[in-house]
């Protein structure tokens, strides 16, 4: 009876570890789901290397920005394609794949067809653990349109130094006058 009620026991907390398994692996299913679609949508480019330089990951955006279909070179080295498009994206890279360096707030530049344009990136390297093999990250983005507004924005600063120069002047033109 003893052994029953053991046995009873071990099967009722067994069937309850089973089911929270069960919804811990739809979980799962669910937040792979969503970062993927959050990945694909993003406007950054995200491109994923392993020590070698193969390609692990890319999304859609980094192919748009660097006008190359990384899809197509999945598994494969991709430092040296990434470079005839933008230079800095791939020593940063390079370097975080080869040794760890990490790349913070980095500006480059990346030349498409006839187009060129500024590009700011970050690189991060994850260390592998057991059959996972390290890693390296880029995020980068076209950064075009904040360059054009700090280039405004310089330009207005400018602007005001003179117009209050050309106000302080005329104040003592005036004054000399007035006597």
């Amino acid at each position: 009876a003893a052994v029953a009620l053991g046995s009873g026991y071990i099967a009722a907390r067994l069937r309850q570890a089973g089911a929270g398994t069960q919804q811990l692996a739809a979980e799962l299913v669910k937040v792979r789901l969503q970062a993927a679609d959050i990945l694909k949508n993003i406007r950054s480019g995200i491109v994923t290397v392993d020590a070698a330089g193969g390609l692990v990951y890319a999304n859609p955006a980094a192919s748009q920005l660097l006008g190359i279909p990384l899809a197509e070179h999945l598994g494969s080295r991709v430092i040296e394609t990434i470079s005839v498009a933008a230079p800095e994206l791939a020593r940063a890279l390079g370097r975080a794949a080869r040794d760890g360096t990490r790349t913070s707030r980095a500006e480059g530049s990346i030349t498409v067809r006839d187009r060129r344009f500024p590009i700011g990136l970050n690189t991060t390297r994850s260390e592998g653990d057991g059959a996972a093999t390290a890693t390296a990250t880029a995020i980068f983005q076209d950064i075009s349109d904040q360059k054009r507004l700090d280039t405004l924005n310089a330009r207005a600063e400018r602007l005001e130094a003179v117009a209050e120069l050309s106000a302080s002047l005329a104040h003592e033109i005036k004054n000399p006058l007035a006597a």
